[in-house]
């Protein structure tokens, strides 16, 4: 079942957004614009004092809302039921569902590092590994927000499997915001010793410590923060495989 409050959000957001101002009770739109939609949900962004989502960003966040091979516009019409009552092609939740569990995280827990630029955000997980492989160098990671879960933030990371062999990209599990309130960003990250150096844009990178340093408090040990399976790839100095279980995130 849906959670009440969360669709709650979305007739608000969704009525405050959209309707006229001068209006008869419950005149509310069925149909908006792409660029209508995009508008609103960076004003969603912007009241919690976020930096605005990117172009390239916001149109991959509108394109979720559509299958494979549609052609976008501005124009482009967006229902409601698109919005908050059909899930996502492949997925059991709403573009609602998701895109207001990344806010929730966001504001909650990411804000400063959003407003850093230090969370790529929203990029898919394949073009996260492209971007990545541009230019790969050891230790290059990226913070993008997870496309398979809801409220989750993802580390996409350069992996040399094997010396020789192909270099790679690989997904972690997702942190939520259950694992926030145990740590903080800068925390999680100080355990993981192979991620070294912060993807930023394809002109910018800055080595975690430069980063996240000045954020970082005295780090809870490996049993209190409850992440072993991401120390155990990293802390451990482990060696990554195909048949490693990683994340779709």
């Amino acid at each position: 079942e849906k959670d009440q409050f969360v669709d709650a959000c979305a007739t608000i957001f969704w009525d405050r957004s959209f309707s006229k101002l001068h209006r008869r009770s419950f005149d509310v739109p069925q149909n908006v614009t792409c660029n209508d939609m995009a508008r609103a949900l960076n004003r969603k962004f912007n009241s919690i004092n976020a930096n605005p989502i990117r172009q390239d960003q916001m149109f991959y966040i509108i394109r979720r809302l559509f299958p494979a091979g549609v052609d976008l516009n501005a124009q482009t019409i967006i229902t409601w039921e698109m919005f908050n009552i059909d899930n996502l092609s492949g997925k059991p939740f709403t573009f609602w569902n998701w895109f207001f569990a990344i806010w929730c995280l966001v504001k909650k827990h990411l804000l400063q590092f959003w407003n850093e630029k230090f969370i790529y955000g929203f990029i898919s997980k394949e073009d996260a590994g492209i971007i990545l492989l541009t230019s790969p160098e050891e230790g290059l990671f990226l913070l993008r927000f997870s496309d398979s879960v809801t409220g989750g933030l993802s580390i996409s990371r350069v992996v040399e499997m094997d010396e020789g062999s192909d270099v790679k990209v690989k997904a972690l599990d997702p942190l939520f915001s259950s694992n926030f309130k145990k740590s903080s960003l800068p925390q999680i990250l100080e355990t993981l010793d192979r991620l070294q150096t912060l993807y930023i844009s394809a002109h910018e990178r800055i080595s975690k410590c430069s980063a996240f340093g000045e954020h970082r408090t005295a780090v809870t040990t490996r049993a209190s923060l409850g992440y072993y399976p991401l120390v155990h790839y990293f802390k451990e100095g482990l060696n990554l495989t195909d048949n490693d279980k990683m994340s779709e995130g």
